[in-house]
């Protein structure tokens, strides 16, 4: 995340927050498996 533009980190910021912890949920899902 270091290498991303104020720009870009502004935007990745914005793209997290819109969709609502979904793309969290979904990473996180398989690493919870036994």
């Amino acid at each position: 995340m270091g290498s991303l533009s104020g720009g870009q980190r502004q935007a990745l910021t914005i793209l997290m927050a819109t969709s609502d912890d979904t793309r969290l949920l979904l990473l996180d899902e398989p690493s919870c498996r036994p």
